[in-house]
């Protein structure tokens, strides 16, 4: 049924699901072409072109979008989310106006309540702009089932488990075609992965889940949750563990000699990563803490932050994060390098060069 719209949006959202964003848009444009009124379509379109760079175009299709349906939700947060498009004082009004809607449901709530603090910060109405986002986190806080006790009691059990490292694989070069990338969201790792990925050697492979499932299918067969069993495991239980990551990453040595995993949970995983990898390296992308807490609270994500909405969660969260990360920097002063956001932007040549040279990588011009 090739005239059928919705299985060219269907089509065109499971590329862009895949990564396959160029395939996805032209399926997407397909589908348009047929409705031009599909607001789902225009939506994940948008997100594509956004996934490109394309900020011009994406931002033409929210609007679109917001012309067929002004108080949609999910446009309101696309278009927020595009850092360098300016929200404008009608956006305010309009955004205003969604949140009077009837039976708004908590979700939409706040989505919108999200926008409209940036359109207010876009307005430099900064305090109405704190107001709506203390009310939005606030609901979306609601919605979460968050133990910052909890979470502090999990990264003492980290800290106590690896307390030393552990002998990992005799095999010495096990893991010197991945470079790790850690911290927390909002904290540079995005800049610091395309620096990399400019190198003629080595693939970005974005935030990548397969360390995390690594260590879930050994929890598994242990029986046991991590970091329980660690103190069990045998320098060929690493290797193993170790090898198994590599097979599941290995599409990503196929044009290039190294890759970046930047899954930003692997800050807690980074005993066990160089158990299993023991030429691995670790890149610390760190900014000021202010900066870092507040950047996440004024960011809706889609998830996997449940910390962000709630100043005292987040500064709580932040704490165990900068701990561990000192612990790990103890522990593997060659291996683990802190790359400071600030200093970056003080120096961006010499802290390019001082990257490169942890990874193991020349110089070349088009990092900076």
């Amino acid at each position: 049924a090739p005239d059928f719209a919705p299985a060219w949006f269907n089509l065109g959202k499971m590329l862009e699901l895949q990564g396959r964003s160029i395939e996805a848009i032209a399926a997407l444009h397909h589908a348009l072409g047929l409705d031009p009124g599909h607001v789902a379509a225009r939506i994940v379109l948008a997100q594509a072109q956004t996934s490109l760079g394309a900020v011009a175009q994406a931002s033409a299709n929210y609007r679109e979008a917001l012309r067929h349906q002004p108080g949609h939700p999910d446009v309101w947060t696309g278009l927020s989310n595009l850092k360098t498009e300016r929200l404008s004082k009608s956006d305010v009004v309009q955004l205003q106006r969604a949140l009077h809607a009837p039976k708004l449901s908590l979700q939409a709530r706040v989505s919108l309540g999200f926008a409209l603090a940036r359109a207010l910060e876009d307005q430099a109405d900064f305090r109405a702009a704190f107001r709506a986002l203390g009310e939005a986190n606030g609901l979306k806080r609601r919605q979460m089932n968050w133990n910052a006790s909890a979470a502090r009691g999990e990264l003492q059990a980290i800290i106590d488990a690896f307390a030393k490292p552990f002998r990992g694989p005799t095999d010495e070069g096990l893991g010197e075609e991945v470079i790790f990338i850690v911290c927390l969201p909002r904290s540079g790792s995005t800049l610091t992965e395309q620096i990399l990925a400019s190198h003629p050697r080595v693939e970005g492979a974005g935030e990548l889940t397969d360390m995390q499932q690594v260590i879930d299918d050994e929890s598994a067969r242990r029986k046991q949750p991590f970091p329980r069993w660690a103190g069990a495991a045998t320098a060929e239980d690493w290797r193993r563990l170790g090898q198994d990551y590599l097979a599941r990453t290995e599409r990503w040595r196929r044009h290039k000699t190294q890759f970046t995993d930047k899954n930003l949970l692997n800050w807690r995983l980074v005993g066990a990563a160089m158990a299993m990898l023991p030429r691995a390296r670790v890149v610390n992308s760190r900014r000021d803490p202010v900066e870092t807490c507040f950047g996440c609270y004024r960011q809706l994500f889609a998830g996997g932050s449940d910390f962000s909405y709630d100043l005292g969660d987040m500064a709580s969260y932040w704490h165990d994060y900068d701990r561990l990360s000192r612990h790990w920097q103890r522990l593997f002063p060659d291996r683990f390098f802190e790359h400071v956001y600030e200093a970056l932007q003080a120096d961006p040549e010499a802290q390019v060069r001082r990257l490169l040279a942890f990874c193991g990588l020349e110089y070349d011009p088009a990092c900076l």
